[in-house]
Order: structure tokens, then C-alpha cells, then sequence
């Protein structure tokens, strides 16, 4: 009896152990965004996209509606 409780307890710990393993792995947790400037406006953002030329959200939205704007036409 005292053997599976051992062999139990060490299974959940080891399943705990490669759950937040993933987790971290999956968040990005050891790699933070860095807070730069958008590359068109110059306004201060955080670059959670990792780009070469990070745009701000306004930035990447006008680019969008422009595209869709002048696809349009």
C-alpha cells in the first residue's frame, strides 16, 4: 500500500513538473516583450510580436483599412 502511494505521488509531481515546463514554454515567460518605438509614428509600445519594425496597433490598423481601402478601388 505505502508503494503506490509513492508511485502515485511521484507520477502527479512528475506530470505537475512537465505541465508548468509547457506552460512557460507556451508563454513565452522566459523571453518578455521589449518596449521599443513604433517604427511610423514613434509612439511607445511594447513589441509582444517580436518584429524587425514593430508597428503600433493604430499603425498596423490604418495600414489594414488603407489596404482594404485602395484594394477596393
Amino acid at each position: 500500500m505505502a508503494l503506490d502511494i509513492v508511485a502515485f505521488s511521484l507520477a502527479a509531481l512528475l506530470l505537475t513538473v512537465v505541465v508548468a515546463i509547457l506552460a512557460v514554454g507556451f508563454t513565452d515567460f522566459t523571453d518578455p516583450p521589449p518596449s521599443t518605438w513604433c517604427h511610423q509614428c514613434a509612439r511607445w509600445m511594447v513589441n509582444k510580436h517580436h518584429q524587425a519594425e514593430p508597428l503600433c496597433l493604430r499603425c498596423r490598423l490604418t495600414a489594414g483599412f488603407d489596404s482594404a481601402v485602395h484594394g477596393r478601388r
